[in-house]
């Protein structure tokens, strides 16, 4: 039986963090990629595809609105995430040395 004041550490170290920074930055670009691709299907459809009347027209407009919501915005949100990572771990570093 432990102790009471037995206690699991976990150690994550800088190449840890360096990889898993690296990690959300390659998922957010893919992410990028595939809305890209999608928005260029749909407005081919549109434009190639013969489509004509109100089918086309609003098929149009959902490509454009998928396109202003979701361009970059993958990319931004693993950017955030992979900096609120360096913050906490550069935080924890902080309160390690003033701990030791």
């Amino acid at each position: 039986m432990e102790g009471i004041l037995a206690k699991d550490i976990v150690v994550i170290d800088d190449n840890y963090t360096a990889q898993v920074k690296q990690d959300y930055l390659v998922a957010g670009e893919r992410m990028n990629e595939v809305i890209t691709e999608y928005v260029s299907i749909l407005k081919g459809v549109v434009n190639e595809g013969g489509l004509s009347g109100k089918t086309a027209q609003k098929l149009g407009q959902f490509a454009d609105l998928a396109e202003a919501l979701l361009k970059d915005t993958m990319l931004n949100w693993s950017t955030q995430l992979a900096s609120q990572m360096e913050q906490y771990v550069a935080e924890i570093d902080t309160a390690d040395m003033e701990i030791y």
